[in-house]
């Protein structure tokens, strides 16, 4: 530790006096909100250069001037150029201008945004035969024209499209495409980054939830993936300020608000996906930058509104219309199926057809509505000017969903639901046991079988309506100072929705209403301190407040009774009890009157059972809460000298995540299917289960969870963790001209991001805290007595740390870069390079570790072995004793609490061990900790791009791309999966119930087995007497190869477009720290880890996207008819995500419900041998057209009137399709078919919009 940290110290006080002798001396770049000029002047006639010429630009809009000298070769370059339109002007001493049209050169952001006008002429004083300026101005004769706020610029055929300065591939998007353009959905410009080569959507999440990714099911992962990254590795800024939710590795945004300004309030866009320059890091994926716009010398401002209707809709594939009020449910011999009331007396009375009603009706309905307004001008002409905006988004929607549910059959065990079976004793028993039939209870009946999942299918219509509000300001002056004008530059943001999300995790009865505010506040100061050097400094502020609130289904009863605390009762789970009373002789249901499930199941959060959608909201997500504050300060120092163009600078962030989650604070049961292993125990032994395997549904209709999980709280509960850590980058750049045609450019770039603390160290506390030793010490001693070996599991994870990881402290990354112009002019470039750039560790992979043991302990009682109470040392040979649902709260909870350890058990140690004990040990304390030794990821860049110029306004590029990702973080078990897996050695009948003294009911008799690594039934844990717990590790590995192709035009004669398109390979090990649709976050086997290799989830192997901005012939005309027409497109064609199927059960008995299924095996019994992700779902494609009709009032004013239609030819666009076998009515089809049950494309939506602006 102490070797680490002298070393850090050098490291950094190298880099630091580094930057320091640098700023002595002079640079030159561009900044991420600036651009630059450079040319040349020269002699009229004899075009010799001019040294020592001083070449002055002014902003028409702002007033801001710069200026520059030339030198030996007649050459200047004119840095930190605020996005805008400018004048060029040169004068030298016994020189005189000659009249020129360098005018109206718009300047643009970041590399290649270096114009180049046509050269500068000068008359040497007294020559003859060249018309000279009048002495008396120093501006051209030609009048410089002002452009309205939101007007477009032509871009003059002088401006050099090549690209002959660096390696880096970027993409610009200017003012028009980002006005032009249809955007879908709530407008983001984000969308516009899909334009470029290299980026595909993020891997599809589970739901369609858009919005921060808190977790699966919760939002996206991610705006998207650059070149086989991470679709949360970019690094989102905003006017060069940090614009990054921290926590969870997205844009800092909500739910309906998505971005951090309007787009009408965006003057530039800009992506850059490979080899960003030094002074560009902090993530190992794409830089994307938006610049804000400003006010000018004149007042402009627009008011817009844009409207869609569901009457403007096409109807989704998936929004299901007709059939009858009621779908009556039947047996297979086609009598039907009846409910009935069983009063306190034991009498069953108001018995009839159970008929659950339809509520698919006509299409769902959907209003979305934004509108808003940008105002820009003078507050003092020429010297300080501000800029306006602000919009509203309004979303009035329900939403029909569906979900998988057990029909009447599946009500019971081996699918006896319809007609009771036979116990091994044969003896007539019902389908489901008591427990059973707790659980069952809530679960709705099936009630549309036209819907996605056949009988299986239960749909709701539930609300989904949204509002959101987004506002920015900013303020711009210029200084005088030092015989300069400086730029200062002030902005702050603000959004703040409040969103109904209709579905969460894919859950029954998992909606919650979230409440996202961000802020933003920044300033710059642009500093050009000589003719060579120049500064940009910046400070920022961002917060981001996020909270969620459920919103209760009328399905539910109050839950939580005998709970003192009301905010516990929230999120609990409870319905009317209903048992399965169905014989062969009729199948019949009857509600329990004055009965409720919890009083079976205790306080319950959320149910999950493979094979059937999940109920409740995710317990290890919800209820959550926080607040993220990001402090930054950064400065970038830019200087020329000689052939040099030197870049230094720092980035210095301040982070506090201060946030609570209670984390399985509400119990979580889990019904996961197994292997029957008393056929491997026994193999000629009596058959008592007829399938081979035990599915999950089989564990839900006898009421024995094979996991049944709790958190409990060694004191009053509290979740509330405050993280704290700083990042500190620093880089240096030097690109260097080794000819006029020949660029090198070599940097160093070092990050050093501190280890998260807790503000009050109730992490790092925990681990070496008297608790932790005394449990120690029992786990040692009781693993030599039983097992024969002294080992600590616990002792050997936390490995004697003091910080939640240890520090990362060698983080240097070198870049080296060409530019190439073979041809010396300007229209050819070859580029190429190689970097390494670090990423970020997420916040949320320590937030996910606020439950650490002894603050906390985890107990799993799905093992729980009633005769371990009275015979412990003995219990683990016991294989004959009933299976049955334990809630923990029973036993470990302070009475009238949720979740408070009862202290009178004894000590936090001793419950842990007792826990093990009472389950076979097949349970122990759990948490989530990140690995003692976890690095910092990163990926390796280099590519080679060929460029050309074709016509004057045709850019050609073609370019291999290759990045490598190494100590990617990922998820793992090292001592297995959570749930036990049950060895059934007997059915037989349980006890009567209390109303029904006739009934008799299945249960299951035998032993839970702890998961193991071998094939020995029973053995043990790695960690016997430890429990499961997930490791955040940074041993993953990516690669992906591509080559990438575009061909754009600027805009000239009305017409602009890009096009891109990508053949691409990405490969990974895991491609999210959360579950995806197509995949599951955790390796199938933690132990073989390389068998997850395989194609990345967001590996899409052909991609073509363009676009277009095309004013059509006769747009300039003043007719009322013909005039002011113009047409704009965005269409996307590409391959299909991957995603793997999974089988019903846990095969390799891990623990965890993980396990593929081999494609050559339609039984299931050869688990694994299909590799991760070799199915692919439907290939995605659509194109987006906007027409809009412009009339021109006046000068200055106009009308825009638009129609936009988004998925023009309502192509329908599916997401995963059903990927688990034997999952609601599905059996082994998805090896074979696709069954598809969402969209990801919504269908045709018709958009009106009206934009006045003046």
């Amino acid at each position: 530790m102490q070797r680490t940290g002298t070393r850090f110290f050098w490291i950094l006080a190298v880099l630091v006096i580094t930057v320091l002798c640098l700023t002595l001396t002079e640079t030159k770049a561009q900044t991420v909100t600036s651009g630059a000029i450079r040319g040349i002047v020269y002699e009229v006639g004899t075009k010799a250069p001019i040294p020592g010429a001083t070449v002055t630009v002014t902003n028409q809009d702002t007033g801001l001037i710069r200026t520059a000298l030339t030198d030996a070769g007649g050459e200047y370059f004119i840095k930190m150029l605020p996005v805008g339109i400018y004048t060029v002007n040169g004068a030298r001493q016994d020189f005189e201008p000659v009249l020129t049209s360098t005018t109206n050169i718009p300047v643009r952001i970041l590399d290649p945004s270096i114009v180049t006008p046509p050269p500068i002429e000068l008359r040497r004083v007294g020559t003859p035969g060249v018309v000279a300026q009048t002495p008396s101005t120093t501006t051209p004769t030609t009048q410089p024209t002002t452009t309205p706020a939101g007007q477009a610029v032509s871009v003059p055929e002088s401006e050099q499209l090549v690209n002959t300065s660096n390696a880096s591939r970027t993409q610009h998007f200017d003012l028009r495409q980002i006005q032009a353009l249809p955007l879908p959905g709530i407008r983001s410009f984000d969308d516009l980054a899909f334009l470029s080569p290299g980026v595909a959507a993020p891997p599809l999440a589970i739901g369609s939830v858009v919005g921060p990714g808190v977790g699966a099911g919760v939002g996206t992962s991610g705006q998207f993936a650059v070149n086989g990254i991470r679709s949360r590795a970019n690094n989102f800024t905003i006017d060069g300020s940090d614009n990054n939710d921290d926590d969870i590795g997205v844009r800092r945004q909500g739910f309906t608000s998505l971005i951090p300004q309007s787009i009408e309030s965006m003057q530039a866009v800009q992506i850059t996906t490979l080899l960003p320059e030094p002074q560009l890091g902090r993530n190992m994926g794409a830089q994307i930058n938006g610049v804000s716009r400003s006010g000018g010398k004149n007042f402009h401002g627009t008011l817009y509104g844009f409207f869609t209707d569901s009457s403007l809709r096409a109807r989704d594939t998936f929004d299901l219309t007709g059939g009858p009020a009621t779908y009556p449910l039947k047996r297979a011999d086609g009598t039907a199926v009846t409910i009935g009331r069983l009063t306190t007396a034991g009498q069953l009375v108001d018995v009839r057809p159970l008929a659950p009603a339809n509520p698919v009706g006509g299409k769902s309905p959907f209003t979305r509505g934004q509108y808003g307004l940008v105002l820009g001008g003078p507050v003092v002409k020429d010297w300080t000017h501000f800029f306006f905006s602000y919009e509203r988004q309004d979303i009035n929607a329900s939403r029909e969903s569906h979900f998988a549910v057990p029909t009447v059959a599946h009500r019971g065990l081996f699918s006896s639901g319809e007609s009771g079976l036979l116990d091994s004793q044969r003896n007539p028993v019902y389908p489901t046991s008591t427990a059973g039939n707790a659980f069952l209870s809530l679960y709705p009946f099936p009630n549309n079988p036209a819907g996605p999942y056949g009988a299986a299918t239960f749909t709701q219509v539930l609300p989904a309506g949204a509002d959101g509000n987004i506002f920015s300001f900013k303020l711009d002056q210029n200084v005088n100072a030092f015989g300069q004008r400086h730029l200062l530059s002030g902005r702050y943001n603000f959004t703040n929705d409040n969103t109904v999300l209709p579905v969460t995790g894919e859950a029954l009865f998992s909606s919650l209403r979230a409440r996202v505010r961000t802020q933003n506040v920044s300033i710059l100061f642009d500093s050009p301190i000589s003719a060579r050097a120049a500064n940009q400094f910046r400070l920022s502020y961002g917060r981001t407040s996020l909270g969620f609130q459920e919103t209760r289904n009328p399905f539910l009863l109050p839950g939580g009774n005998g709970l003192t605390n009301p905010k516990e009762k929230a999120y609990l789970l409870n319905a009317p009890y209903i048992y399965n009373a169905s014989t062969a002789a009729g199948s019949q249901f009857q509600i329990v009157d004055g009965f409720d499930t919890e009083r079976l199941t205790g306080p319950l959060g959320q149910i999950a059972v493979t094979g059937y959608s999940p109920i409740g909201v995710d317990v290890f997500n919800f209820p959550q809460s926080r607040t993220n504050n990001t402090y930054q300060i950064a400065d970038t120092f830019i200087y020329d000298i000689s052939k040099h163009r030197i870049s230094a600078g720092f980035d210095i962030r301040r982070t506090e995540l201060n946030s609570y989650l209670d984390r399985n604070f509400r119990p979580l049961a889990t019904f996961n299917g197994a292997q029957d292993l008393a056929t491997l125990i026994n193999p000629t032994g009596p058959t008592i289960n007829p399938q081979g395997f035990y599915f999950g549904r089989d564990y839900l209709a006898v009421g024995a969870p094979t996991g049944f999980f709790q958190t409990f709280s060694s004191g009053a509960p509290d979740s509330t963790i405050g993280l704290r850590y700083s990042q500190y980058n620093l880089f240096f750049g030097d690109q260097i001209r080794i000819r006029p045609n020949f660029t090198l450019t070599l940097g160093l770039r070092y990050e050093l991001n501190t280890v998260p603390g807790e503000a009050n160290r109730r992490i790092e506390n925990s681990f070496n805290s008297a608790d932790v030793k005394q449990f120690i010490a029992i786990e040692r001693e009781l693993t030599r007595s039983v097992f024969g070996r002294s080992v600590s599991g616990l002792e050997n994870f936390l490995s004697g740390r003091f910080k939640i990881y240890q520090t990362d402290a060698n983080n240097v990354a070198p870049h080296f870069a060409f530019a190439w112009d073979p041809f010396k002019t300007g229209k050819t470039s070859i580029r190429g390079g190689y970097s390494l750039y670090y990423d970020q560790i997420l916040g949320s992979v320590i937030s996910q570790s606020r439950n650490v043991f002894p603050n906390f302990l985890t107990v799993n009682f799905g093992g729980y072995n009633p005769d371990c109470k009275t015979n412990p040392s003995g219990c683990i040979q016991t294989l004959f004793h009933r299976l049955v649902a334990q809630n923990p709260s029973f036993t470990f909870a302070k009475p009238g609490t949720l979740n408070q350890y009862n202290s009178s058990l004894g000590s936090i140690p001793l419950a842990a061990i007792t826990a093990s004990l009472l389950t076979n040990v097949t349970t122990g304390p759990g948490f989530i900790l990140p690995d003692a030794k976890l690095q910092t990821p990163y990926s390796q860049h280099w590519g080679l791009t060929v460029e050309r110029e074709l016509w004057r306004d045709f850019l050609l590029s073609v370019g291999y791309v290759g990045t490598k990702g190494t100590k990617l973080l990922r998820m793992a078990t090292p001592n297995l999966g959570p749930n036990s897996i049950a060895y059934v050695s007997s059915i037989l009948s349980e006890q009567p119930f209390p109303n029904a003294p006739s009934a008799r009911f299945p249960s299951f008799f035998g032993i839970n087995v702890p998961p193991s690594r071998s094939n020995l039934i029973p053995d043990f844990r790695p960690f016997p007497l430890l429990g499961s717990f997930t490791s955040i590790e940074s041993d993953a590995n990516s690669n992906y190869h591509s080559l990438q192709v575009q061909l754009n035009k600027r805009f000239a004669k009305g017409l602009q477009f890009t096009t891109a398109y990508t053949w691409s390979h990405a490969i990974d090990e895991v491609s999210d720290l959360f579950d995806m649709a197509g995949a599951p976050a955790l390796p199938q086997d933690s132990y073989k880890r390389s068998a997850e290799r395989g194609d990345a989830n967001f590996d899409v192997r052909h991609r073509f996207v363009y676009s277009f901005v095309w004013d059509l012939p006769g747009f300039s005309s003043k007719n009322f008819f013909t005039g002011g027409w113009q047409l704009s497109s965005i269409g996307t064609y590409q391959t299909a995500q991957p995603y793997s199927v999974l089988f019903c059960c846990d095969i390799n008995r891990d623990g965890n419900a993980s396990d593929r299924i081999s494609f050559l095996n339609s039984t299931g019994a050869d688990p694994g041998s299909a590799p991760r992700n070799t199915f692919r779902a439907q290939r995605t494609s659509f194109i987006n057209l906007s027409v809009n009709k412009i009339f021109k009032i006046g000068e200055d004013n106009k009308l825009e009137i638009r129609s936009e239609f988004f998925n023009l030819f309502n192509q329908v666009n599916y997401g995963i399709p059903v990927n688990r076998l034997f999952y609601g009515n599905v059996g082994i089809e998805p090896l074979t078919q696709k069954n598809y049950y969402d969209t990801r494309v919504p269908a045709r939506t018709i958009q009106f919009a009206l934009r006045y602006s003046f």
